[in-house]
């Protein structure tokens, strides 16, 4: 048996397309399976600042066991009052779901970059929130594209092409 993780490889093309210099510190909000990928990926850039706001205290103990990060935050109150960037890995904001936290929203103006890996809607309340700021930010389908890539490669054998074409298609579907 062979396992892979393309949502490594997704996130890894997200957040270098972003092109922001001198990530120091990073607020990842969710813990579930995403965010393992992500915090993989954050570790091997070794990125040592990393706060996880998630509802589930549950998943700390999990996530200590396999990755480094600084502090799991279950009150947003909590929170630093900035940080270089910010990762949304739940479900919060996404079409018919809760509303990302409002104490995240407002850390947005302050940060370097934002990352919301919800892709319906593709502009999130927090993509929104980085554009009216003038931050730099990259939604989901970025994600969901550049990791469904590969994994259709290593399943399929045959190599493919991103281009707007695809994306258009998937805007269109959603």
């Amino acid at each position: 048996i062979f396992g892979d993780n393309t949502d490594v490889i997704g996130f890894s093309k997200t957040f270098n397309s972003l092109k922001i210099k001198d990530t120091k510190s990073v607020l990842l909000v969710g813990a579930g399976g995403a965010a393992r990928a992500i915090l993989y990926f954050l570790n091997k850039k070794s990125i040592e600042n990393i706060d996880i706001f998630a509802t589930s205290i549950i998943r700390e103990e999990g996530l200590k066991k396999k990755f480094k990060f600084n502090r799991f935050l279950i009150r947003s109150s909590s929170l630093k009052k900035k940080y270089d960037l910010i990762i949304n890995a739940s479900s919060a904001g996404m079409t018919k779901k809760n509303k990302i936290n409002r104490n995240i929203l407002n850390l947005v103006k302050k940060a370097k970059g934002i990352i919301d890996i919800v892709y319906n809607p593709i502009y999130t309340d927090l993509l929104k929130e980085a554009r009216k700021h003038n931050i730099k930010f990259s939604g989901g389908l970025k994600m969901l594209v550049e990791q469904a890539k590969p994994s259709y490669e290593i399943w399929s054998g045959d190599k493919i092409e991103i281009d707007k074409k695809i994306y258009q298609i998937l805007i269109d579907k959603i």
